[in-house]
């Protein structure tokens, strides 16, 4: 399983840098082409499509055929973006399934009062969904706690007197400023999302010290799949429990 998902990793890769090409020449304005400047582009679906027929078709370079000029054969440039998008989908797809990730998909984080906080959420969702396929566990955890960071933040700030009178609230009169764990237990207590999230958050708690080596090394932090899991976890609640 290892073997197979590095080699599907290399080949999606390799077709998203040959989508590159061909959209080069696309906005070159070459709608047909010689087969010597998509050679490579031809060369990684075949060899996709070989190697994985379950996950990709076989590759046919007739089907691509845009007729004869000079006595040569040129080949559709749109008809080969095409076939190589749809080999990227596919392989993205099976990637996420053989790594038992998340489905990549777009979350709007609408109830999100500043709009700047919500575009930079919606990006780096993405981003997370996209790092935890590649099993960059570190990231996934970083990105995620601090995605749950902005969102609490954002949440508590709009009942502040609320936020800064509970129980749990920590002596420090800027909610921007707290803690983590400070923003969960607050936001549990002031039932602004449930205690699902507190229960689970301890694993993300420290994110902030993994961006600093020396702090992780000092703190004897690991992080590894399942951080990275019960980040994504912690994320899903309090999005659930903020648009309900």
């Amino acid at each position: 399983m290892a073997l197979e998902l590095r080699r599907l990793r290399g080949h999606y890769h390799a077709l998203v840098a040959q989508a590159e090409i061909l959209k080069k020449l696309a906005a070159d304005g070459l709608h047909l082409v010689e087969v010597e400047y998509f050679r490579p582009v031809a060369q990684q679906l075949e060899e996709v499509g070989g190697a994985f027929p379950e996950v990709v078709e076989p590759f046919d370079l007739d089907t691509h055929f845009g007729g004869n000029f000079n006595g040569r054969p040129n080949y559709n440039v749109a008809s080969l973006q095409s076939a190589v998008a749809a080999a990227i989908g596919k392989i993205k797809a099976e990637l996420e399934e053989m790594s038992d990730g998340p489905v990549t998909q777009a979350r709007d984080f609408g109830y999100v009062a500043d709009v700047g906080v919500r575009k930079i959420l919606v990006q780096d969702y993405g981003e997370i969904q996209r790092a935890f396929v590649g099993r960059c566990w570190k990231a996934v955890t970083i990105l995620a706690g601090g995605a749950i960071e902005a969102i609490l933040v954002d949440a508590l700030l709009q009942d502040e007197p609320q936020a800064r009178s509970a129980g749990r609230a920590p002596r420090e009169p800027d909610i921007r400023r707290w803690g983590l764990a400070d923003l969960i237990n607050v936001a549990v207590e002031n039932a602004v999302v449930s205690g699902g999230a507190e229960k689970l958050s301890h694993g993300v708690r420290e994110y902030r010290n993994l961006v600093h080596p020396g702090v992780q090394l000092r703190s004897g932090l690991a992080v590894g799949e399942e951080e990275a899991r019960i980040a994504i976890e912690v994320l899903h609640i309090l999005d659930r429990d903020l648009k309900a």
